[in-house]
């Protein structure tokens, strides 16, 4: 099993601080591992966090790919939030307002041509 519990605190709106300790327990072979540290983060832009840290004490497990934040030392971590509201959020940026994507489709059924419409036949 592993437990693991992460305080952080909002020193600004793009700068935290915080701690995080874990606890990796493996029942067959009778064995406890910890890791224990902190770390400071900071918002780059809306919904992304760039994060370095320390930790005193910790392990690696190969069959917890999240436990390179848990080894022992220096580390750095990414984290990003994506979601219906963040795609949308990316796809409604002037970036994609004058791109095809934003504009509305033309109807099948009429033709403008110099500013004149007329019936496609």
């Amino acid at each position: 099993d592993l437990i693991g519990l992460q305080v952080r605190h909002n020193l600004s709106d793009r700068w935290d601080v915080g701690m995080s300790g874990s606890l990796l327990t493996s029942y067959e072979s009778d064995v406890q591992e910890y890791s224990y540290g902190f770390s400071v983060g900071y918002l780059a832009m809306r919904n992304m966090w760039l994060s370095v840290g320390y930790n005193f004490d910790g392990f690696v497990d190969d069959d917890f790919t999240d436990s390179e934040y848990r080894a022992e030392g220096v580390f750095f971590k990414f984290r990003m939030k994506f979601d219906q509201d963040s795609v949308r959020e990316i796809m409604d940026r002037e970036f994609w307002s004058g791109s095809r994507l934003n504009q509305p489709a033309q109807s099948p059924q009429s033709i403008t041509s110099s500013g004149s419409e007329s019936a496609v036949q």
